[in-house]
């Protein structure tokens, strides 16, 4: 009843049905997504263990393209449909297989934070550092702050990618995020923050400055 209801909706709106989009906040400062359903079974082929997944398995990342443009079709490759790809448990698999989409989604401005972070990490997995180091100082620092604001955490897994990639980016978040009173990264006394801060350091070349931060947290000590 319920696909039927969206069928027909979508129909007088003259929109399409899809498995998952952007919906921009409309009257509420802030709202909760727990993502869109594909009630309407529009994208059969997506299903688990469907013979297009499978397929995902041994394809050649040179055939990717062409296969996709015949399963969406007559949906291009853009902001509504590579999420659904880029959050296939085959890319975890075979991260190579993001290399051949890298220009579509740098085409896709509108894509959402999280969707440009999981490109990220599955592009320098699979060896594009330069592509994810684009994305990273361009999407992960505002990404942060906002989920900072609002949530008063951070991504950690976001977090490591930005170190790994972009550790003076990474040094410039954790300072910036850092809880009222903390002065400096000595002062810091939350272990995860200490350590991430630590890592950065390292990553610049500055393993002394992170021995030091390892061994204040070790002993208790947060004041130089």
């Amino acid at each position: 009843m319920i696909a039927q209801l969206a069928e027909e909706l979508a129909a007088q709106m003259g929109a399409p049905v899809l498995w998952r989009g952007k919906v921009p906040c409309l009257m509420a400062p802030d709202w909760y997504d727990d993502g869109p359903q594909d009630l309407c079974n529009r994208f059969v082929f997506l299903q688990k263990d469907s013979s297009f997944r499978k397929s995902l398995k041994s394809i050649t990342p040179n055939a990717l393209i062409a296969a996709l443009t015949k399963a969406f079709d007559p949906l291009a490759l853009n902001a509504l449909t590579l999420p659904l790809i880029l959050e296939l448990d085959e890319l975890e698999e075979r991260p190579e297989l993001i290399l051949p989409l890298l220009p579509f989604i740098e085409s896709c401005q509108e894509l959402s934070d999280n969707v440009w972070l999981r490109a990220a990490r599955l592009a320098h997995q699979a060896g594009a550092s330069g592509f994810a180091q684009r994305v990273l100082r361009s999407r992960a620092v505002p990404y942060l702050l906002k989920l900072h604001k609002q949530q008063q955490g951070l991504d950690s897994e976001a977090i490591t990618l930005l170190i790994k990639l972009a550790p003076s980016a990474a040094l410039q978040m954790l300072r910036r995020t850092r809880q009222r009173g903390v002065q400096s990264d000595h002062d810091e006394t939350d272990p995860t923050r200490r350590e991430s801060l630590a890592q950065a350091h390292e990553a610049l070349g500055r393993p002394l400055r992170a021995k030091r931060l390892r061994e204040n947290a070790k002993n208790g000590q947060y004041i130089l």
